[in-house]
């Protein structure tokens, strides 16, 4: 498997400084519940597709407090040079077994603004512990995810391969092109990772293997003499004569010739030329790929392009947009306490410049129910309602809210009304009413320490993600100004929310 983080130290040091003042004061093993979520979704899309959480889960395999990470906790000092972490705190982290319980969206799924992408219960300081490592894999394969998705998208059925591993802002590009295949890529030309994870292998050749060659029709006479799958790059010196000069090669050498890639240019304009060359020497079937920088947007200029005759490209390989997407840069997950010890907690901010900024959080555990409608003949989701989980269990019919996911995770109808309030527009609530077909998205991943949730393949996972992102409106999917799609919260906690930012402006006064 590939070298994931591992063990707890993988952590920010405030997690450990937190948990150390708790357990001198005695309170590290109170009860608490957190929600990792993100704020908005990135590139100002309407959803966040998820990732990540596999690799967190594989991760809390390796929870434990080995000889030689006690001892480099050991061996921190403070500022006034005593010991920064004493015995009894090491013997206590390292004789206490992980004891968190899970809920989380599986991978594939989709997720919005406060919808909980995991809640994490259990003893303080360890839910403090797993904080970075989650946002850390969530965050960025969930961007990559989204933007991959995107990608597929816009190219319309057209397959698009991973070719981000020299751009990629992680180390070996494992995240990039695990979460690009979540997206909906056909491949990657990273091999280590196909190699790892099973995904198929993608590569044609460099400009490198024609100046090596002291002339372009030896470097692919070579190429075609000693491949099976022939791929030509076109574009080292001049794209038009290569392309005729690939076909007369492999016509002379009874070749197929596979494809040909355009790597800079007019990528519309260069691409009809060249299927009109390829297709006057016989080669129909070949097909032309696009790299060079691509995007959402650019695939999606090109693909109108084709529509309008102006353009034949038939794949398209991605890469600096994968591996260090600039448009979204980070995806801002959080990760919030909700409950300690059963009593609901919220953190009040301060507002931005807006008076929508806020990071004002959502008190106690809570859960979601995805609403769904028929549209056009075809299953859509129709918005989500947050709300506590006694709430939960009471619109569901399951009563207990000890089990937080349905049986088979399927459909189910709504036993009685729900209010959903959305808080950027509070004034308009909607009913959702009884018998409302609808389901819980989160899955049970870990019960007490023990992992419970068995993690599908990766096929499967993107085939889940598809099915997902096929029963959104095409108007959340646009790449400008898309639909927003709203995560609301039930009136019982909306209220629950207002009475306590207000409760504690008016004791700080």
């Amino acid at each position: 498997m590939w070298n994931l983080p591992h063990g707890p130290l993988h952590a920010d040091m405030y997690a450990y400084t937190m948990a150390l003042a708790h357990f001198r004061k005695g309170d590290h093993d109170t009860p608490t519940t957190y929600h990792a979520f993100v704020r908005k979704n990135p590139f100002g899309g309407s959803y966040t597709l998820v990732a990540g959480i596999h690799d967190f889960l594989r991760w809390l395999r390796d929870f434990r407090f080995t000889d030689y990470r006690t001892d480099y906790l050991a061996s921190l000092k403070t500022m006034k040079g005593n010991r920064l972490f004493d015995d009894a705190f090491l013997k206590m982290v390292r004789d206490t077994p992980l004891s968190l319980t899970i809920d989380a969206l599986p991978e594939g799924e989709l997720t919005f603004p406060n919808v909980p992408v995991a809640r994490v219960s259990g003893p303080q300081w360890q839910c403090l512990i797993v904080e970075a490592t989650l946002l850390n894999l969530i965050n960025a394969q969930s961007l990559v995810a989204t933007e991959a998705s995107r990608c597929v998208h816009a190219a319309e059925g057209t397959p698009v391969i991973d070719g981000s591993l020299r751009r990629s802002m992680d180390v070996g590009g494992y995240a990039s092109a695990r979460a690009a295949f979540i997206g909906g890529f056909s491949g990657t030309s990273n091999v280590a990772v196909a190699r790892a994870l099973g995904l198929p292998a993608r590569g044609t050749f460099a400009h490198a293997y024609v100046t090596f060659h002291k002339e372009e029709e030896t470097a692919f006479r070579n190429y075609a003499e000693t491949m099976d799958d022939v791929v030509m790059l076109l574009d080292t010196y001049d794209t038009l004569t290569a392309a005729r000069l690939a076909t007369r090669i492999c016509k002379e050498l009874g070749k197929p010739l596979l494809g040909v890639r355009l790597d800079s240019g007019d990528l519309g304009w260069l691409s009809l030329e060249v299927r009109r060359i390829l297709d006057e020497a016989g080669f129909r079937d070949t097909y032309v790929m696009a790299s060079n920088d691509l995007n959402p947007r650019t695939i999606a200029s090109l693909r109108a392009q084709q529509k309008a005759g102006e353009a034949a490209i038939d794949r398209w390989m991605v890469g600096t947009d994968i591996g260090a997407p600039h448009e979204g840069g980070a995806l801002g997950g959080v990760y919030k306490l909700a409950e300690v010890a059963g009593r609901p907690v919220i953190k009040v901010a301060e507002r931005g410049v807006s008076a929508a900024d806020t990071k004002t959080t959502i008190p106690g555990p809570y859960g979601v129910v995805r609403m769904l409608r028929d549209k056009d003949g075809r299953e859509r989701i129709a918005g989500d309602t947050l709300l506590s989980l006694d709430t939960l269990g009471r619109v569901t019919g399951w009563g207990a809210t000890d089990k937080l996911t349905s049986p088979d995770n399927g459909r189910f109808q709504l036993t009685s009304d729900l209010v959903s309030v959305n808080l950027a527009d509070p004034e308009r609530p909607t009913k959702f009413r009884a018998g409302q077909l609808c389901y819980v998205p989160h899955r049970r991943m870990m019960t007490r320490g023990d992992i419970v949730y068995e993690m599908p393949s990766l096929d499967e996972i993107q085939a889940f993600a598809r099915t997902g992102l096929d029963r959104l409106d095409p108007a959340h999917r646009r790449l400008d100004q898309p639909h927003i799609y709203v995560a609301g919260l039930d009136e019982g906690l909306y209220e629950m929310r207002r009475r306590m930012i207000r409760d504690i402006h008016l004791s700080h006064q």
